[in-house]
């Protein structure tokens, strides 16, 4: 009895070793093309995993999705993975995914499909708030975006928004939303509990990723088809500055009606000092280092082939660029104004998010 005891005890013990986990620092990259996510470790820049987020493909085969969708999938190809976000759990990973006009949850550790949420329409950016409660997503062939209750995982919200809704961001204390259209050529300010539209501020163009000023009184934008950066005030709702970036002589050549997704840059960071702004140079094939407060460039670096989306580092110097069309993302620093790593990921890497993942050993 007392060696059977022993041996629970022990079994016991390690089951609660086995259930621990460790925090780790990584970087979620999205591969669109390539149905996957590479999680890398922040710090070391090594991939620690790779997770299959389209499991259910079979069972998707059969699911009929709307004409457009149908339509959309077939032009460009089923894109399996826009947007990418992880719950305060550090252990559940939420993603939308356009081909299947879904939003779908993931274990982290396990690599399960824990939930989906179908949505009948195309999601396309998205953003979470820190308790990890709500979930907005634009829908990008729509004029409109969906609040989501993730604990309840159901809708729970629409609110309107210019043609083909795109780069979403809460302000600070997660009062309000900001959402850029690409062909409405604007921003709406909505209130996000009430969802009632609070602000409306046009553009000269569609609208592309942008970073907001923690006082809010100035949005750093970047524009379909423009090489840089505009300055935007949002008392006068009027542009007060603006960066124009090297156009490579390649790029000349190349016609606006041919530029991928109608985006000559996509991908915007800011340094945690406040100094730097970093800016994917997409069809240029750079990525350009900007002194934020005379908004003055200061160096470009390359960045692979399309570079089309960026995120911070955890220590407040690195950033990450994802390099769609060569399949990498590359590690720059904003102090040195150099580039630190190149990590081969999975098949056509877009978007991606920083987060702690609570790993299980």
């Amino acid at each position: 009895m007392k060696t059977l005891l022993l041996f629970l005890f022990s079994a016991f013990l390690s089951i609660q070793v086995m259930a621990q986990s460790t925090p780790v620092e990584v970087i979620l990259v999205g591969n669109n093309k390539g149905g996957t996510v590479s999680v890398i470790d922040a710090n070391t820049y090594e991939t620690l995993t790779t997770i299959d987020i389209a499991p259910d493909k079979a069972k998707q085969k059969k699911k009929r999705q709307s004409f457009i969708n149908r339509y959309v999938n077939r032009k460009l190809g089923y894109k399996y993975v826009d947007d990418l976000d992880v719950l305060p759990d550090g252990k559940t990973m939420v993603i939308s995914r356009p081909c299947y006009a879904d939003i779908a949850a993931f274990d982290l550790n396990s690599h399960k499909l824990l939930w989906t949420l179908p949505l009948k329409k195309r999601p396309d950016h998205q953003v979470m708030t820190k308790d990890g409660k709500y979930l907005f997503v634009s829908l990008l062939l729509n004029k409109k975006s969906y609040k989501i209750d993730l604990e309840k995982r159901e809708v729970v919200g629409t609110y309107k928004t210019g043609r083909r809704p795109h780069s979403i961001v809460l302000n600070e204390d997660e009062s309000l939303i900001y959402n850029g259209s690409l062909k409405g050529n604007d921003i709406v300010v909505v209130d996000t509990k009430t969802l009632e539209q609070k602000n409306y501020l046009p553009f000269s163009a569609g609208v592309r990723p942008f970073k907001i000023t923690p006082d809010q009184k100035y949005i750093y934008s970047q524009l379909s088809y423009f090489h840089g950066l505009v300055k935007y005030d949002v008392a006068k709702q009027q542009v007060v500055k603006t960066l124009n970036l090297p156009v490579p002589d390649f790029v000349k050549e190349i016609k606006l009606k041919d530029y991928p997704f109608e985006a000559a840059h996509h991908g915007i960071g800011l340094s945690k000092d406040g100094q730097w702004i970093s800016l994917a140079g997409t069809i240029s094939n750079y990525v350009a280092f900007v002194k934020l407060d005379e908004l003055e460039l200061v160096k470009t670096l390359d960045a692979g082939i399309e570079p089309s989306w960026i995120t911070d580092g955890f220590d407040g110097d690195t950033f990450f660029v994802s390099a769609r069309k060569t399949n990498e993302v590359y590690v720059f620093s904003y102090s040195q104004q150099k580039m630190l790593k190149v990590i081969k990921v999975g098949i056509y890497p877009q978007r991606m998010t920083s987060a702690i993942w609570q790993r299980t050993q």
